[in-house]
């Protein structure tokens, strides 16, 4: 009989307010793109506009709209009176041949969640949020799992398929990445880490 342990696990679920944030964020953030279409750390391995090297206040006045999706998501994990503390938020912003390497947000900060708001997306033209399984070395090797790709410990890379307005909350060790854009209609999705208290 096959037991499953130490399962991998997302949230998603619609975010409040997304018409309002919308309106107010997507020409500030298009705007930005347009002053310097790849202003990015110089670290960073990929291609993408993202406002993360500054703390962004006008994105912080929207963070209070994901508490409701926070609290949802830690209730359903089992731990609903856990103190949380929202870390600063940036914004990404893709458009043709940009896209994020494969990466985690993992750090000793305490910080054990990542969230990725999906403000401007488009699932018919846009790449979606991929998860990278953390035994892809093992299983890229081992050929006998490309003929089992109903279960999902096989896959290699999971995308998540959203909508525009969804949040995805997923553990910060959590290998993700970004397929390159292959549409110039902006991509706008708006990030932040998570610390949790008990």
């Amino acid at each position: 009989m096959i037991q499953t342990v130490f399962q991998p696990f997302y949230y998603i679920g619609k975010v409040n307010q997304q018409n309002l944030m919308k309106e107010e964020l997507v020409p500030y953030i298009e705007a930005s793109y347009s002053a310097n279409p790849n202003n990015q750390p110089v670290e960073w391995s990929c291609k993408v506009h993202t406002s993360y090297e500054w703390t962004d206040s006008t994105l912080e006045k929207f963070k209070e709209n994901y508490f409701s999706n926070i609290t949802e998501c830690f209730t359903d994990l089992g731990f609903p009176q856990c103190q949380i503390e929202l870390m600063p938020a940036w914004f990404n912003l893709y458009k043709n041949g940009q896209w994020q390497e494969v990466h985690n947000h993992y750090s000793t900060n305490d910080v054990y969640f990542t969230a990725v708001h999906f403000l401007k997306f488009n699932p018919e033209v846009h790449s979606p949020l991929v998860l990278v399984n953390s035994n892809k070395t093992l299983l890229q090797g081992f050929k006998l799992g490309e003929k089992c790709e109903s279960i999902d410990y096989w896959k290699v890379k999971y995308p998540i398929y959203v909508e525009e307005g969804d949040i995805v909350i997923f553990p910060s060790t959590m290998d993700h990445q970004v397929f390159p854009q292959e549409t110039d209609e902006s991509r706008i999705t708006i990030s932040f880490n998570i610390k949790a208290f008990q």
